[in-house]
């Protein structure tokens, strides 16, 4: 395996689709995964992976999986440099002309709620 140049951390629920050995689309999980394993240790991210969602002041990326049509998108905040925090993924078609609001209102909605990105003594 090539080098780690970033680091990921997944959200509760993402690690459960991702974990999940009854998926209803295992193959899509599979890619993604491979997606998320390229996107950890490439050197450069091709600007077609990874998009800043405006207004960019929020801080919310969307990480695009688009081997399957639709697209899965992992939106996430990075927390520090090279480090990468995924809260949740969506298929494009589910929000399709609106993808960027969404991503940002689901952001405020997963980050008021509690969850956190590490654990209590990171804080």
């Amino acid at each position: 395996m090539a080098a780690v140049k970033r680091r990921v951390f997944v959200g509760v629920n993402l690690h459960h689709q991702l974990k999940d050995p009854n998926s209803d689309d295992p193959d899509r999980m599979d890619d993604l995964k491979a997606d998320l394993v390229s996107f950890l240790t490439l050197n450069w991210i091709p600007p077609s992976m990874l998009r800043h969602l405006k207004p960019k002041k929020r801080g919310v990326w969307a990480f695009r999986s688009h081997q399957h049509d639709p697209q899965i998108r992992v939106f996430g905040h990075f927390a520090a440099k090279d480090v990468f925090v995924a809260f949740f993924s969506e298929l494009r078609a589910t929000w399709a002309e609106d993808w960027t609001r969404i991503g940002i209102l689901r952001f405020d909605v997963w980050s008021t709620s509690g969850n956190s990105f590490f654990p209590p003594t990171h804080r």
